[in-house]
Protein backbone atom coordinates (compact mmCIF):
# COMPACT_ATOMS: atom_id res chain seq x y z
CA UNK A 1 0.00 0.00 0.00
CA UNK A 2 1.28 3.50 -0.88
CA UNK A 3 0.52 6.21 1.69
CA UNK A 4 0.55 9.92 0.93
CA UNK A 5 2.65 11.89 3.39
CA UNK A 6 -0.12 13.11 5.70
CA UNK A 7 -1.71 9.62 5.77
CA UNK A 8 1.64 8.12 6.76
CA UNK A 9 1.92 10.56 9.64
CA UNK A 10 -1.60 9.67 10.79
CA UNK A 11 -0.84 5.95 10.55
CA UNK A 12 2.38 6.30 12.56
CA UNK A 13 0.73 8.43 15.24
CA UNK A 14 -2.02 5.87 15.71
CA UNK A 15 0.52 3.05 15.80
CA UNK A 16 2.73 4.87 18.29
CA UNK A 17 -0.20 5.28 20.65
CA UNK A 18 -1.39 1.68 20.38
CA UNK A 19 -1.07 -0.30 23.62
CA UNK A 20 -1.22 -3.61 21.75
CA UNK A 21 2.24 -3.12 20.22
CA UNK A 22 5.33 -4.33 22.02
CA UNK A 23 7.47 -1.60 23.56
CA UNK A 24 10.44 -2.56 21.38
CA UNK A 25 8.29 -2.27 18.26
CA UNK A 26 6.92 1.09 19.38
CA UNK A 27 10.44 2.36 20.12
CA UNK A 28 11.65 1.19 16.73
CA UNK A 29 8.78 2.96 15.01
CA UNK A 30 9.41 6.13 17.02
CA UNK A 31 13.05 6.07 15.96
CA UNK A 32 12.05 5.66 12.32
CA UNK A 33 9.55 8.51 12.59
CA UNK A 34 12.09 10.77 14.36
CA UNK A 35 14.82 9.92 11.84
CA UNK A 36 12.56 10.75 8.92
CA UNK A 37 11.55 14.18 10.17
CA UNK A 38 14.96 15.09 11.53
CA UNK A 39 16.31 14.45 8.04
CA UNK A 40 13.58 16.61 6.48
CA UNK A 41 14.32 19.37 8.99
CA UNK A 42 18.03 19.29 8.13
CA UNK A 43 17.11 20.30 4.58
CA UNK A 44 15.54 23.65 5.64
CA UNK A 45 17.97 26.39 4.57
CA UNK A 46 18.99 29.30 6.78
CA UNK A 47 17.20 31.81 4.54
CA UNK A 48 14.35 29.89 2.90
CA UNK A 49 12.78 31.34 -0.23
CA UNK A 50 9.01 31.70 -0.58
CA UNK A 51 8.88 28.46 -2.56
CA UNK A 52 10.87 26.63 0.12
CA UNK A 53 8.69 28.04 2.92
CA UNK A 54 5.59 26.81 1.13
CA UNK A 55 7.20 23.40 0.59
CA UNK A 56 8.21 22.91 4.22
CA UNK A 57 4.96 24.33 5.62
CA UNK A 58 3.37 20.96 4.90
CA UNK A 59 6.07 19.21 6.97
CA UNK A 60 6.25 21.73 9.81
CA UNK A 61 3.72 20.06 12.11
CA UNK A 62 5.47 16.68 11.95
CA UNK A 63 8.88 18.28 12.60
CA UNK A 64 7.44 20.15 15.59
CA UNK A 65 5.96 16.93 17.01
CA UNK A 66 9.31 15.23 16.57
CA UNK A 67 11.12 18.05 18.39
CA UNK A 68 8.60 18.16 21.24
CA UNK A 69 7.87 14.48 21.81
CA UNK A 70 10.63 12.34 20.29
CA UNK A 71 13.93 14.05 21.15
CA UNK A 72 15.27 10.96 22.91
CA UNK A 73 14.71 8.87 19.76
CA UNK A 74 16.75 11.12 17.42
CA UNK A 75 20.28 9.90 16.78
CA UNK A 76 23.06 12.20 17.96
CA UNK A 77 24.19 13.18 14.46
CA UNK A 78 20.79 14.77 13.79
CA UNK A 79 19.78 15.69 17.34
CA UNK A 80 19.52 19.45 16.83
CA UNK A 81 18.24 19.32 13.25
CA UNK A 82 14.52 19.68 14.08
CA UNK A 83 15.19 22.66 16.37
CA UNK A 84 17.57 24.41 13.96
CA UNK A 85 15.30 23.73 11.00
CA UNK A 86 12.23 25.15 12.76
CA UNK A 87 14.25 28.14 13.98
CA UNK A 88 15.44 28.93 10.47
CA UNK A 89 11.96 28.32 9.05
CA UNK A 90 10.53 31.11 11.21
CA UNK A 91 13.58 33.38 11.35
CA UNK A 92 13.89 33.34 7.56
CA UNK A 93 10.38 34.79 7.35
CA UNK A 94 11.17 37.47 9.93
CA UNK A 95 9.01 35.72 12.55
CA UNK A 96 11.61 36.11 15.28
CA UNK A 97 9.33 35.56 18.27
CA UNK A 98 8.24 32.21 16.82
CA UNK A 99 11.83 31.24 16.07
CA UNK A 100 13.16 32.04 19.57
CA UNK A 101 11.70 29.04 21.49
CA UNK A 102 13.19 26.57 19.01
CA UNK A 103 16.70 28.06 19.18
CA UNK A 104 16.50 28.30 22.98
CA UNK A 105 15.29 24.69 23.27
CA UNK A 106 18.08 23.65 20.92
CA UNK A 107 20.71 24.88 23.39
CA UNK A 108 19.01 23.02 26.25
CA UNK A 109 18.68 19.75 24.32
CA UNK A 110 22.25 19.85 23.01
CA UNK A 111 23.63 20.38 26.53
CA UNK A 112 21.43 17.66 28.03
CA UNK A 113 22.06 14.92 25.49
CA UNK A 114 25.54 15.76 24.20
CA UNK A 115 27.24 17.53 27.07
CA UNK A 116 28.23 21.17 27.49
CA UNK A 117 31.52 20.72 25.61
CA UNK A 118 30.06 19.37 22.35
CA UNK A 119 30.36 21.15 19.00
CA UNK A 120 26.58 21.10 18.52
CA UNK A 121 26.30 23.20 21.71
CA UNK A 122 28.64 25.80 20.18
CA UNK A 123 26.58 25.82 16.97
CA UNK A 124 23.41 26.22 19.03
CA UNK A 125 24.95 29.19 20.86
CA UNK A 126 25.79 30.79 17.52
CA UNK A 127 22.28 30.29 16.11
CA UNK A 128 20.62 31.77 19.17
CA UNK A 129 23.07 34.69 19.10
CA UNK A 130 22.13 35.37 15.47
CA UNK A 131 18.46 35.55 16.40
CA UNK A 132 19.18 37.91 19.30
CA UNK A 133 21.16 40.16 16.93
CA UNK A 134 18.15 40.38 14.62
CA UNK A 135 15.98 41.24 17.62
CA UNK A 136 18.35 43.96 18.83
CA UNK A 137 19.28 42.02 21.99
CA UNK A 138 22.93 42.88 21.54
CA UNK A 139 24.39 42.09 24.98
CA UNK A 140 22.87 38.61 25.00
CA UNK A 141 24.05 38.04 21.44
CA UNK A 142 27.61 39.12 22.27
CA UNK A 143 27.83 36.73 25.22
CA UNK A 144 26.56 33.78 23.17
CA UNK A 145 28.82 34.50 20.19
CA UNK A 146 31.86 34.56 22.47
CA UNK A 147 30.81 31.33 24.19
CA UNK A 148 30.36 29.73 20.76
CA UNK A 149 33.72 31.00 19.52
CA UNK A 150 35.61 29.84 22.61
CA UNK A 151 34.15 26.34 22.41
CA UNK A 152 34.62 26.08 18.63
CA UNK A 153 38.29 27.08 18.80
CA UNK A 154 38.84 24.55 21.60
CA UNK A 155 37.28 21.74 19.56
CA UNK A 156 38.28 22.67 15.99
CA UNK A 157 41.38 24.82 16.28
CA UNK A 158 41.67 28.26 14.72
CA UNK A 159 41.63 27.26 11.02
CA UNK A 160 38.06 26.14 10.34
CA UNK A 161 35.18 27.46 8.23
CA UNK A 162 32.82 27.51 11.23
CA UNK A 163 35.29 29.76 13.08
CA UNK A 164 35.33 32.14 10.10
CA UNK A 165 31.52 32.24 10.05
CA UNK A 166 31.42 33.09 13.76
CA UNK A 167 34.04 35.84 13.28
CA UNK A 168 31.79 37.21 10.55
CA UNK A 169 28.65 37.12 12.73
CA UNK A 170 30.38 38.78 15.67
CA UNK A 171 31.70 41.48 13.32
CA UNK A 172 28.14 42.23 12.18
CA UNK A 173 27.14 42.62 15.82
CA UNK A 174 29.94 45.11 16.50
CA UNK A 175 29.06 46.96 13.29
CA UNK A 176 25.45 47.52 14.33
CA UNK A 177 26.66 48.68 17.75
CA UNK A 178 29.03 51.21 16.16
CA UNK A 179 32.24 49.50 17.32
CA UNK A 180 33.80 49.76 13.87
CA UNK A 181 37.37 49.02 14.91
CA UNK A 182 36.51 45.63 16.41
CA UNK A 183 34.14 44.92 13.54
CA UNK A 184 36.84 45.52 10.91
CA UNK A 185 39.36 43.33 12.73
CA UNK A 186 36.88 40.43 12.79
CA UNK A 187 35.66 41.04 9.24
CA UNK A 188 39.20 40.86 7.92
CA UNK A 189 40.00 37.77 9.98
CA UNK A 190 36.90 36.07 8.54
CA UNK A 191 37.84 37.07 4.98
CA UNK A 192 41.47 35.95 5.29
CA UNK A 193 40.48 32.65 6.89
CA UNK A 194 37.86 31.93 4.24
CA UNK A 195 40.31 32.69 1.43
CA UNK A 196 42.85 30.30 2.97
CA UNK A 197 40.25 27.54 3.34
CA UNK A 198 38.20 27.98 0.14
CA UNK A 199 40.33 30.09 -2.17
CA UNK A 200 39.16 33.40 -3.60
CA UNK A 201 36.25 31.99 -5.65
CA UNK A 202 33.69 30.98 -3.03
CA UNK A 203 30.27 32.29 -1.85
CA UNK A 204 31.54 32.69 1.73
CA UNK A 205 34.35 34.91 0.45
CA UNK A 206 31.78 37.01 -1.40
CA UNK A 207 29.79 37.33 1.82
CA UNK A 208 32.86 38.59 3.68
CA UNK A 209 33.60 41.11 0.92
CA UNK A 210 30.01 42.33 1.13
CA UNK A 211 30.14 42.68 4.91
CA UNK A 212 33.46 44.53 4.83
CA UNK A 213 31.98 46.93 2.29
CA UNK A 214 28.97 47.49 4.56
CA UNK A 215 31.29 48.31 7.42
CA UNK A 216 33.10 50.95 5.36
CA UNK A 217 29.82 52.40 4.14
CA UNK A 218 28.52 52.73 7.71
CA UNK A 219 31.56 54.87 8.49
CA UNK A 220 31.18 57.03 5.40
CA UNK A 221 34.17 55.50 3.56
CA UNK A 222 32.28 55.20 0.29
CA UNK A 223 35.27 54.92 -2.03
CA UNK A 224 36.69 52.03 0.02
CA UNK A 225 33.30 50.30 0.14
CA UNK A 226 32.51 50.43 -3.58
CA UNK A 227 35.10 47.95 -4.96
CA UNK A 228 34.24 45.41 -2.24
CA UNK A 229 30.51 45.63 -3.02
CA UNK A 230 31.14 45.36 -6.76
CA UNK A 231 33.50 42.40 -6.38
CA UNK A 232 31.06 40.59 -4.05
CA UNK A 233 28.19 41.06 -6.52
CA UNK A 234 30.25 39.92 -9.49
CA UNK A 235 31.46 36.84 -7.59
CA UNK A 236 27.96 35.88 -6.43
CA UNK A 237 26.53 36.18 -9.94
CA UNK A 238 29.33 33.96 -11.27
CA UNK A 239 29.04 31.32 -8.52
CA UNK A 240 25.33 31.34 -7.69
CA UNK A 241 23.58 32.65 -10.79
CA UNK A 242 22.06 36.06 -11.44
CA UNK A 243 18.74 35.28 -9.72
CA UNK A 244 20.04 33.91 -6.43
CA UNK A 245 18.67 35.61 -3.25
CA UNK A 246 22.20 36.58 -2.18
CA UNK A 247 22.57 38.47 -5.46
CA UNK A 248 19.46 40.51 -4.66
CA UNK A 249 20.92 41.49 -1.27
CA UNK A 250 24.21 42.58 -2.86
CA UNK A 251 22.34 44.57 -5.51
CA UNK A 252 20.42 46.35 -2.77
CA UNK A 253 23.61 47.12 -0.84
CA UNK A 254 25.34 48.53 -3.92
CA UNK A 255 22.26 50.61 -4.79
CA UNK A 256 22.26 52.02 -1.27
CA UNK A 257 25.93 52.94 -1.60
CA UNK A 258 25.31 54.70 -4.92
CA UNK A 259 22.47 56.63 -3.28
CA UNK A 260 24.77 57.71 -0.46
CA UNK A 261 27.29 58.89 -3.06
CA UNK A 262 24.63 60.90 -4.88
CA UNK A 263 24.77 58.58 -7.93
CA UNK A 264 20.99 58.42 -8.16
CA UNK A 265 20.88 57.36 -11.81
CA UNK A 266 22.99 54.28 -10.94
CA UNK A 267 21.10 53.53 -7.72
CA UNK A 268 17.54 53.52 -9.08
CA UNK A 269 17.76 50.60 -11.56
CA UNK A 270 19.66 48.50 -9.01
CA UNK A 271 16.96 49.07 -6.38
CA UNK A 272 14.34 47.97 -8.92
CA UNK A 273 16.30 44.86 -9.93
CA UNK A 274 16.91 43.95 -6.28
CA UNK A 275 13.24 44.39 -5.43
CA UNK A 276 12.14 42.18 -8.32
CA UNK A 277 14.56 39.41 -7.33
CA UNK A 278 13.57 39.63 -3.65
CA UNK A 279 9.86 39.34 -4.44
CA UNK A 280 10.54 36.35 -6.68
CA UNK A 281 12.69 34.62 -4.06
CA UNK A 282 10.97 35.52 -0.80
CA UNK A 283 7.49 36.71 -1.78
CA UNK A 284 6.15 40.26 -1.70
CA UNK A 285 5.59 40.34 2.08
CA UNK A 286 9.05 39.39 3.34
CA UNK A 287 11.01 41.74 5.69
CA UNK A 288 13.81 41.89 3.10
CA UNK A 289 11.32 43.32 0.59
CA UNK A 290 10.27 45.87 3.20
CA UNK A 291 13.93 46.90 3.60
CA UNK A 292 14.17 47.43 -0.16
CA UNK A 293 11.07 49.65 -0.13
CA UNK A 294 12.77 51.60 2.65
CA UNK A 295 15.88 52.08 0.49
CA UNK A 296 13.80 53.29 -2.45
CA UNK A 297 12.12 55.76 -0.10
CA UNK A 298 15.51 57.15 0.93
CA UNK A 299 16.39 57.58 -2.75
CA UNK A 300 13.13 59.40 -3.48
CA UNK A 301 13.62 61.62 -0.41
CA UNK A 302 17.16 62.49 -1.50
CA UNK A 303 15.76 63.58 -4.87
CA UNK A 304 13.02 65.65 -3.26
CA UNK A 305 10.20 63.36 -4.46
CA UNK A 306 8.44 63.34 -1.10
CA UNK A 307 5.18 61.80 -2.34
CA UNK A 308 6.99 58.76 -3.74
CA UNK A 309 9.14 58.56 -0.62
CA UNK A 310 6.07 58.53 1.60
CA UNK A 311 4.44 55.80 -0.49
CA UNK A 312 7.56 53.61 -0.22
CA UNK A 313 7.96 54.23 3.51
CA UNK A 314 4.33 53.28 4.06
CA UNK A 315 4.77 50.11 2.01
CA UNK A 316 7.72 49.18 4.24
CA UNK A 317 5.78 50.00 7.41
CA UNK A 318 2.68 48.06 6.33
CA UNK A 319 4.74 44.99 5.40
CA UNK A 320 6.67 45.05 8.66
CA UNK A 321 3.53 45.41 10.78
CA UNK A 322 1.82 42.62 8.87
CA UNK A 323 4.74 40.20 8.99
CA UNK A 324 6.50 41.14 12.23
CA UNK A 325 3.64 42.53 14.31
CA UNK A 326 3.19 46.06 15.57
CA UNK A 327 5.82 45.66 18.32
CA UNK A 328 9.09 45.01 16.54
CA UNK A 329 12.34 47.02 16.15
CA UNK A 330 11.90 47.18 12.36
CA UNK A 331 8.46 48.76 12.83
CA UNK A 332 10.03 51.38 15.08
CA UNK A 333 12.60 52.00 12.34
CA UNK A 334 9.85 52.59 9.77
CA UNK A 335 7.99 54.95 12.10
CA UNK A 336 11.21 56.89 12.62
CA UNK A 337 11.92 57.11 8.87
CA UNK A 338 8.41 58.31 8.07
CA UNK A 339 8.64 60.88 10.88
CA UNK A 340 11.95 62.14 9.50
CA UNK A 341 10.33 62.59 6.08
CA UNK A 342 7.51 64.64 7.61
CA UNK A 343 10.05 66.74 9.51
CA UNK A 344 11.87 67.56 6.27
CA UNK A 345 8.56 68.66 4.78
CA UNK A 346 7.75 70.86 7.78
CA UNK A 347 4.85 68.65 8.89
CA UNK A 348 6.01 68.93 12.48
CA UNK A 349 2.91 67.69 14.30
CA UNK A 350 2.72 64.49 12.26
CA UNK A 351 6.47 63.99 12.64
CA UNK A 352 6.42 64.48 16.40
CA UNK A 353 3.62 61.95 16.87
CA UNK A 354 5.50 59.29 14.90
CA UNK A 355 8.82 60.03 16.61
CA UNK A 356 7.12 59.56 19.99
CA UNK A 357 5.58 56.27 18.84
CA UNK A 358 8.97 55.07 17.61
CA UNK A 359 10.65 56.17 20.85
CA UNK A 360 8.06 54.44 23.06
CA UNK A 361 8.32 51.25 21.02
CA UNK A 362 12.10 51.15 21.11
CA UNK A 363 12.19 51.84 24.83
CA UNK A 364 9.69 49.06 25.41
CA UNK A 365 11.52 46.54 23.24
CA UNK A 366 15.14 47.52 23.83
CA UNK A 367 15.12 49.39 27.13
CA UNK A 368 16.00 53.03 27.69
CA UNK A 369 19.78 52.42 27.55
CA UNK A 370 20.13 51.55 23.85
CA UNK A 371 21.77 53.20 20.84
CA UNK A 372 18.57 53.00 18.78
CA UNK A 373 16.79 54.93 21.54
CA UNK A 374 19.55 57.56 21.40
CA UNK A 375 18.91 57.93 17.66
CA UNK A 376 15.24 58.77 18.23
CA UNK A 377 16.11 61.23 21.00
CA UNK A 378 18.46 62.95 18.56
CA UNK A 379 15.80 63.10 15.85
CA UNK A 380 13.30 64.58 18.27
CA UNK A 381 15.90 67.19 19.22
CA UNK A 382 16.35 68.11 15.55
CA UNK A 383 12.58 68.42 15.19
CA UNK A 384 12.35 70.84 18.13
CA UNK A 385 15.36 72.73 16.77
CA UNK A 386 13.58 73.16 13.42
CA UNK A 387 10.50 74.46 15.22
CA UNK A 388 12.60 76.95 17.18
CA UNK A 389 11.86 75.24 20.50
CA UNK A 390 15.45 75.46 21.60
CA UNK A 391 15.06 74.47 25.24
CA UNK A 392 13.29 71.23 24.32
CA UNK A 393 15.88 70.59 21.62
CA UNK A 394 18.70 71.21 24.11
CA UNK A 395 17.17 68.72 26.57
CA UNK A 396 17.02 65.93 23.96
CA UNK A 397 20.44 66.72 22.46
CA UNK A 398 21.98 66.51 25.93
CA UNK A 399 20.16 63.23 26.66
CA UNK A 400 21.46 61.82 23.39
CA UNK A 401 25.01 62.93 24.14
CA UNK A 402 25.03 61.43 27.63
CA UNK A 403 23.53 58.15 26.45
CA UNK A 404 26.03 57.80 23.61
CA UNK A 405 28.94 58.58 25.94
CA UNK A 406 27.71 55.95 28.37
CA UNK A 407 27.20 53.26 25.73
CA UNK A 408 30.07 54.04 23.36
CA UNK A 409 32.68 55.87 25.41
CA UNK A 410 34.00 59.39 24.94
CA UNK A 411 35.82 58.68 21.66
CA UNK A 412 33.25 57.58 19.12
CA UNK A 413 31.90 59.14 15.89
CA UNK A 414 28.33 59.16 17.27
CA UNK A 415 29.53 61.16 20.28
CA UNK A 416 31.17 63.64 17.89
CA UNK A 417 27.84 63.94 16.05
CA UNK A 418 26.06 64.81 19.29
CA UNK A 419 28.70 67.43 20.15
CA UNK A 420 28.25 68.87 16.67
CA UNK A 421 24.45 69.02 16.98
CA UNK A 422 24.56 70.62 20.40
CA UNK A 423 27.09 73.15 19.10
CA UNK A 424 24.77 74.11 16.25
CA UNK A 425 21.97 74.66 18.76
CA UNK A 426 24.08 76.98 20.89
CA UNK A 427 25.04 78.92 17.75
CA UNK A 428 21.37 79.41 16.90
CA UNK A 429 20.79 80.73 20.42
CA UNK A 430 23.66 83.20 20.09
CA UNK A 431 25.80 81.37 22.69
CA UNK A 432 28.84 81.60 20.46
CA UNK A 433 31.58 80.66 22.91
CA UNK A 434 29.78 77.49 24.03
CA UNK A 435 29.04 76.69 20.39
CA UNK A 436 32.66 77.20 19.34
CA UNK A 437 33.93 74.88 22.08
CA UNK A 438 31.53 72.07 21.13
CA UNK A 439 32.05 72.40 17.38
CA UNK A 440 35.82 72.37 17.79
CA UNK A 441 35.57 69.28 20.01
CA UNK A 442 33.45 67.57 17.35
CA UNK A 443 35.89 68.52 14.58
CA UNK A 444 38.91 67.34 16.56
CA UNK A 445 37.26 64.05 17.49
CA UNK A 446 36.15 63.37 13.94
CA UNK A 447 39.62 64.03 12.55
CA UNK A 448 41.12 61.77 15.20
CA UNK A 449 38.68 58.91 14.59
CA UNK A 450 37.89 59.22 10.90
CA UNK A 451 40.86 61.04 9.38
CA UNK A 452 40.87 64.41 7.63
CA UNK A 453 39.23 63.11 4.45
CA UNK A 454 35.76 62.17 5.63
CA UNK A 455 32.25 63.59 5.01
CA UNK A 456 31.69 64.14 8.75
CA UNK A 457 34.90 66.16 8.96
CA UNK A 458 33.72 68.26 6.01
CA UNK A 459 30.41 68.80 7.82
CA UNK A 460 32.21 69.95 10.98
CA UNK A 461 34.35 72.37 8.97
CA UNK A 462 31.18 73.75 7.38
CA UNK A 463 29.41 74.15 10.72
CA UNK A 464 32.36 75.93 12.30
CA UNK A 465 32.42 78.24 9.27
CA UNK A 466 28.71 78.97 9.77
CA UNK A 467 29.48 79.96 13.36
CA UNK A 468 32.19 82.41 12.28
CA UNK A 469 29.90 83.76 9.58
CA UNK A 470 27.19 84.35 12.23
CA UNK A 471 29.74 86.49 14.09
CA UNK A 472 30.60 88.41 10.88
CA UNK A 473 34.05 86.87 11.08
CA UNK A 474 34.26 86.21 7.36
CA UNK A 475 38.05 85.91 7.22
CA UNK A 476 38.00 82.82 9.46
CA UNK A 477 34.87 81.37 7.85
CA UNK A 478 36.17 81.44 4.26
CA UNK A 479 39.09 78.94 4.54
CA UNK A 480 36.86 76.54 6.49
CA UNK A 481 34.17 76.61 3.80
CA UNK A 482 36.85 76.13 1.15
CA UNK A 483 38.41 73.18 2.97
CA UNK A 484 34.98 71.61 3.51
CA UNK A 485 34.23 71.94 -0.21
CA UNK A 486 37.60 70.43 -1.13
CA UNK A 487 36.99 67.37 1.07
CA UNK A 488 33.46 66.90 -0.29
CA UNK A 489 34.65 67.02 -3.90
CA UNK A 490 37.49 64.60 -3.17
CA UNK A 491 35.19 62.06 -1.51
CA UNK A 492 31.93 62.45 -3.41
CA UNK A 493 32.86 63.89 -6.79
CA UNK A 494 31.95 67.23 -8.34
CA UNK A 495 28.23 66.55 -8.79
CA UNK A 496 27.00 65.37 -5.37
CA UNK A 497 24.19 67.31 -3.61
CA UNK A 498 26.44 67.77 -0.56
CA UNK A 499 28.97 69.47 -2.85
CA UNK A 500 26.15 71.69 -4.09
CA UNK A 501 25.36 72.67 -0.50
CA UNK A 502 29.02 73.53 0.17
CA UNK A 503 29.14 75.65 -2.98
CA UNK A 504 25.92 77.36 -1.90
CA UNK A 505 27.30 78.24 1.53
CA UNK A 506 30.58 79.53 0.09
CA UNK A 507 28.68 81.57 -2.48
CA UNK A 508 26.53 83.21 0.20
CA UNK A 509 29.68 84.05 2.19
CA UNK A 510 31.22 85.68 -0.88
CA UNK A 511 28.06 87.80 -1.15
CA UNK A 512 28.58 89.06 2.38
CA UNK A 513 32.18 89.84 1.47
CA UNK A 514 31.02 91.68 -1.68
CA UNK A 515 32.91 89.20 -3.86
CA UNK A 516 29.98 89.05 -6.21
CA UNK A 517 31.61 87.39 -9.21
CA UNK A 518 32.98 84.56 -7.04
CA UNK A 519 29.60 84.31 -5.33
CA UNK A 520 27.74 83.94 -8.61
CA UNK A 521 30.25 81.40 -9.91
CA UNK A 522 29.77 79.18 -6.81
CA UNK A 523 25.99 79.57 -6.83
CA UNK A 524 25.72 78.76 -10.52
CA UNK A 525 27.75 75.59 -10.01
CA UNK A 526 25.55 74.69 -7.04
CA UNK A 527 22.39 75.35 -9.05
CA UNK A 528 23.55 73.16 -11.93
CA UNK A 529 24.18 70.21 -9.59
CA UNK A 530 20.83 70.69 -7.83
CA UNK A 531 18.98 71.02 -11.13
CA UNK A 532 20.42 67.75 -12.45
CA UNK A 533 20.45 65.73 -9.24
CA UNK A 534 17.42 67.05 -7.38
CA UNK A 535 15.22 68.76 -9.97
CA UNK A 536 13.88 72.29 -10.10
CA UNK A 537 11.15 71.67 -7.54
CA UNK A 538 13.49 70.65 -4.73
CA UNK A 539 13.85 73.05 -1.81
CA UNK A 540 17.66 73.11 -2.16
CA UNK A 541 17.33 74.08 -5.82
CA UNK A 542 14.83 76.84 -5.03
CA UNK A 543 17.02 78.20 -2.22
CA UNK A 544 20.00 78.34 -4.57
CA UNK A 545 17.96 80.13 -7.24
CA UNK A 546 16.96 82.76 -4.67
CA UNK A 547 20.55 83.13 -3.43
CA UNK A 548 21.80 83.57 -7.00
CA UNK A 549 19.14 86.18 -7.75
CA UNK A 550 20.10 88.01 -4.58
CA UNK A 551 23.80 87.93 -5.51
CA UNK A 552 23.03 89.40 -8.93
CA UNK A 553 20.80 92.10 -7.38
CA UNK A 554 23.41 92.97 -4.75
CA UNK A 555 26.08 93.30 -7.43
CA UNK A 556 23.85 95.65 -9.45
CA UNK A 557 23.14 97.82 -6.41
CA UNK A 558 26.82 97.80 -5.52
CA UNK A 559 27.77 98.97 -9.01
CA UNK A 560 25.08 101.66 -8.98
CA UNK A 561 26.31 102.80 -5.59
CA UNK A 562 29.86 103.11 -6.92
CA UNK A 563 28.65 105.02 -9.97
CA UNK A 564 26.63 107.35 -7.74
CA UNK A 565 29.65 108.10 -5.59
CA UNK A 566 31.72 108.86 -8.67
CA UNK A 567 29.10 111.31 -9.94
CA UNK A 568 28.97 113.06 -6.57
CA UNK A 569 32.73 113.49 -6.70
Amino acid sequence: MIYRQHELVYFLERSLGSMTMKKTDRDQMKRAFAAKWAKVASQIPQSPTLQEVQGFEYDRESIEKTAINLTQYIDQDHLISPFVGLGWFYQGQGLYDQAAPWFQKCVEVAKEYLGAGHLEVAISFNNLAELYRYQGRYEQANLLYRQALELMEKLLGSEHAIIAATFNNLALLYDVQGDYQQAEILCRRALELRERIFGSQHPDVAQSLNNLAGLYKAQGYYQQAEPFYEKALELQKELLGSEHPDVSISMYNLADLYRSQGCYEKAEPLYEQALGLMKKAFGSEHPTVAACHNGRALLAKSQGDYDWAEACYRQALDLREKRLGSEHPDVADSLNNLAELYRCQGHYERAELLFQQALNLRQKLLGSQHLDVAQILNNLAVLYYDKGHYEQAKHFFQQTLELRKKLLGLEHPAVATSLNNLGNLYRSQGHYEEAKSLLQQALGLRKQLLGSDHPDVAQSLNNLAVLYESQDNYAEAEPLYQESLKVMIKLLGHDHPHVALSLHNLGVLYCYQRKYEQAQRCLKQSLEICRIKLGLGHSHTQNTIKALQLAVTMQVFHQLSIQGKRKNQ
